[in-house]
């Protein structure tokens, strides 16, 4: 009797609490253009609840209670808070933080930023940081959407990102086989969430800064204050055709030398398969150690035509949701798998579990996509 009241009472207590739990979703704009402002960190202040607005600027966020505060975080912008109320849709605007353009100094202090930054991340490159990460790629072909892969996982970091991974659950489907095959493409996400690069051709690797790139100060946000970051702009010396080149923005915390943001673009050596750019946003944090660490990316990757590729591109969000202490017992997979769709095993598809669960609000198209998809009974699942 006395455990069948047990039970009984941690039902009503599970009960209770989803029943306190709220969904708070909303629109994040900028407050000058009134324009969406997407990749914006949203946190419940003090609890695991972890979200980043879409590239409407739309997002959606399950928190503890209906008394929790949201913070609000991006490089770009003062930081905001409110508390959580009984809007279902809110309407969140951001003020750009302070811009001050570079005094002239003798000197390259871009240079000198750069080094302390690489130095720092080289100091930690022994520690590994396990987190639980959510993973969406959108493809189209030519404007039309053919191919949603979405996956929830576990992944062991250093600097140089993302080094071995674990799906948890994961939902594949695709209308179209596109022209351009990239099988793994999550390997670009993976790579491109370190600090710091083993290849030569990063804006930032343990071999010289200085020797591929052109650095200079564009302006400082928040100037003299605790909180300072140098935008630094990033140039190839030269134009080589037969490497990919960085084209960007490297955002550096000047007093604590930690990385804060990537901005730019990757581009390819033009292909007999066409042209290939890779638009990139990756943001990083402080961790409670004083390092860098990853926090989100959005990647877009455009395949120009030439021979059978049409204007393939593929739209991908990477972030971190919280982090955890060891890889499960499961299979592990190193980052650089060959094919991930591999990974994805056909079962079952439980649609009320990706309908509530995904950290991020899908688009409206993405939206229409997805019911199509279920309509057809084409999405695999593992879970």
């Amino acid at each position: 009797m006395k455990k069948k009241f047990k039970f009984i009472l941690m039902g009503l207590l599970i009960s209770f609490n989803a029943l306190s739990q709220q969904r708070i979703a909303g629109i994040i704009l900028d407050s000058l253009t009134n324009e969406p402002v997407p990749g914006v960190s949203i946190v419940e202040q003090n609890a695991k609840a972890y979200s980043i607005s879409n590239e409407d600027g739309e997002f959606e966020i399950l928190v503890s209670n209906s008394s929790s505060t949201i913070v609000f975080s991006h490089v770009s912008y003062n930081k905001k808070q409110i508390k959580v109320g009984s809007d279902e849709y809110i309407n969140i605007k951001l003020s750009l933080a302070i811009i001050q353009l570079p005094e002239v100094r003798s000197g390259n202090p871009a240079i000198s930023l750069l080094n302390a930054v690489v130095n720092k991340a080289l100091l930690d490159t022994n520690q590994r940081i396990f987190h639980k990460a959510f993973y969406q790629r959108v493809s189209e072909q030519n404007g039309k959407y053919t191919k949603l892969q979405e996956m929830f996982m576990n992944v062991s970091w250093s600097q140089f990102g993302v080094e071995k991974w674990q799906p948890l659950n994961a939902r594949f489907a695709q209308i179209d086989a596109q022209g351009y095959k990239n099988p793994n493409i999550s390997i670009l996400s993976f790579l491109n969430s370190g600090v710091i690069h083993k290849q030569n051709n990063f804006p930032l690797n343990n071999i010289s800064i200085s020797e591929i790139y052109n650095y200079k100060i564009k302006q400082y946000i928040n100037f003299g204050k605790e909180e300072e970051v140098a935008v630094i702009a990033c140039t190839p010396k030269s134009k080589e055709s037969n490497v990919f080149q960085f084209v960007g923005d490297i955002f550096v915390a000047t007093h604590k030398d930690n990385l804060v943001r990537i901005s730019g673009k990757i581009i390819y050596p033009e292909t007999k398969m066409g042209s290939r750019v890779l638009t990139l946003t990756v943001n990083f944090k402080v961790n409670n150690t004083g390092y860098s660490v990853f926090d989100n990316l959005y990647l877009i990757q455009n395949v120009g035509k030439k021979t059978f590729s049409k204007g393939d591109s593929e739209k991908i969000w990477f972030f971190f949701q919280e982090e955890i202490n060891e890889f499960s017992a499961e299979k592990i997979y190193p980052a650089f798998v060959r094919d991930d769709l591999k990974v994805f095993k056909e079962s079952e598809y439980n649609a009320s579990f990706w309908e509530s669960s995904v950290p991020i609000k899908h688009t409206k198209l993405e939206q229409d996509v997805i019911k199509y998809f279920e309509r057809q009974k084409q999405f695999t699942s593992n879970f």
